[in-house]
């Protein structure tokens, strides 16, 4: 008999990476939530062999419906997609942005996680967080990263059966956000050179994840180690200066060099304030968060812990289609 894993957010890079992961392994099935089961992209996944069903995050019985049956959830929460939609609708006012996503996201993973707990058979449940930034300094604006640590908080205190069975696998940034039009996303000058702009001097380590390629092969990593562990999971390690090097040398462009740029100065670069403080103080905790790993103060598994091969950032720049900012 198959196992099954149920996967949330299937359509993202994190999810996706999840589903074809687990399509390739034997034994397995793969079932997807979407709130629009008729959409192109859900009848794209069915196309494939994923069995798409109907759940809302908003809505704790469709969840349980979804969930049925599942022998690993894969649990995504989004507080990025809340954020520019309540920007776009101007349905909350600009100041209070950051907190009205907050809540609303942690309302999610509490629903996903009160969902899985009615779920008998149920080996694990994976969910995509983040360690609350307290751990690391004095951060303001990290609404984005404290959710989710709010939400793992709620596994531990309020659903023991469910925490016993619970992974916790944390993604750094992304390599695939160069696509999101930020100040480090790289730029051709006047000169015909390429530049890279950020806060910090660029040329500290931070931890990189290739989203789209390693999530799925962590995840099964994951559910093929014991339960209550934290991953952090990082593909490569690279400061920015280094990043831009390698994007220039695979790319076969010229090196302008890494441009450092105010708080401020990043944070107006976003269309919205107070996302963009959300960000610019991001980038700014990368570093905090690879020092202390490096020290040892947070106690975290690697990839290599777990028997996964990560990609490299000059893989991932090797075998990626840059033609859109290199034209």
């Amino acid at each position: 008999m198959s196992k099954l894993i149920v996967v949330t957010g299937i359509t993202g890079n994190q999810g996706s990476s999840v589903a074809e992961t687990f399509l390739k392994e034997s034994g397995w099935s793969v079932r997807g939530t979407t709130r629009d089961p008729s959409s192109e992209k859900a009848k794209a996944w069915e196309a494939k062999g994923v069995e798409m069903v109907k759940a809302d995050a908003d809505d704790v019985s469709s969840l349980k419906s979804a969930f049925q049956a599942a022998t690993v959830i894969f649990a995504l929460t989004d507080f990025w997609t809340l954020a520019w939609a309540a920007a776009q609708q101007q349905t909350v006012k600009m100041e209070e942005i950051q907190e009205h996503c907050y809540k609303g996201e942690v309302q999610h993973g509490k629903n996903m996680a009160d969902a899985a707990g009615t779920v008998q058979g149920l080996e694990r449940f994976i969910y995509s967080g983040l360690p609350r930034t307290s751990t690391y300094g004095e951060y303001k604006h990290s609404w984005h990263i404290d959710s989710k640590a709010a939400i793992m908080d709620y596994i531990r205190d309020h659903c023991p059966e469910l925490n016993k069975k619970t992974s916790d696998i944390q993604l750094s940034t992304y390599m695939e956000n160069w696509q999101w039009q930020m100040p480090t996303m790289p730029r051709k000058a006047a000169d015909g050179t390429y530049h890279l702009a950020c806060v910090g001097k660029g040329d500290k380590p931070l931890y990189f994840t290739s989203a789209k390629h390693d999530t799925g092969p962590l995840v099964l990593g994951l559910v093929n180690y014991k339960p209550g562990v934290v991953l952090s999971a990082n593909s490569d390690v690279l400061s920015w200066k280094d990043w831009l090097k390698i994007f220039c040398e695979t790319q076969k462009v010229p090196y302008g060099g890494y441009d450092e740029i105010s708080f401020d100065d990043f944070a107006k670069s976003i269309p919205v304030p107070p996302l963009g403080q959300e960000l610019a103080e991001n980038h700014a905790l990368l570093e905090d968060v690879y020092e202390a790993v490096q020290a040892g103060k947070q106690k975290l598994l690697l990839p290599k812990d777990i028997g996964v091969k990560t990609q490299t950032f000059r893989d991932y720049c090797e075998t990626t289609d840059f033609s859109k900012i290199l034209a």
